[in-house]
């Protein structure tokens, strides 16, 4: 088994608030969620299918915040380079691809969503992108990376 987070408890405990957050999406969406490999470091975290049909890809993350400390921060950072293994995900599929965060501070199950590419695999969300330093991993640590901060304008919240 590779030595990704998502093998440790604490990666783990974010998975099963993945699996959360897509079961919270499917009742509000009416659309079938298929989560790639936990276990491996895929391009996505899951596939959206309404009869049999692939129709947008996702990344899942869950963030220990409130609706309100998201908009204080006005934005949502994420790595440019996840931004691109969507953007290849959608191109590759011709589907949308979207972002999902579920904030795990609210009192009731909040997750939103922002829509980052189009089918064609072109950046439609706006965003600031620039090397800042972050925490590494879900199990801590720093990394200076190149990361893209999504408007929490352009934000739906899903559920």
């Amino acid at each position: 088994m590779s030595q990704l987070d998502c093998n440790t408890a604490r990666g783990k405990g974010y998975i099963e608030c993945q699996m959360s957050c897509l079961k919270a999406l499917e009742k509000a969406t009416g659309v079938t969620m298929v989560m790639t490999p936990e276990d491996e470091a895929a391009g996505v975290d899951a596939l959206a299918v309404r009869a049999n049909r692939v129709v947008a890809v996702l990344e899942v993350k869950s963030r220990e915040m409130d609706l309100a400390q998201l908009n204080r921060f006005g934005s949502y950072l994420i790595t440019f380079e996840k931004l691109l293994k969507i953007k290849t995900v959608s191109a590759s599929l011709c589907v949308p691809g979207f972002v999902v965060v579920s904030l795990l501070k609210e009192e009731k199950p909040t997750v939103l969503m922002w829509k980052v590419c189009d089918e064609r695999g072109n950046l439609v969300a706006s965003l600031e992108a620039r090397v800042s330093q972050t925490q590494a991993t879900s199990n801590g640590g720093q990394a200076d990376r190149y990361n893209a901060y999504l408007s929490v304008k352009e934000a739906e919240v899903v559920v």
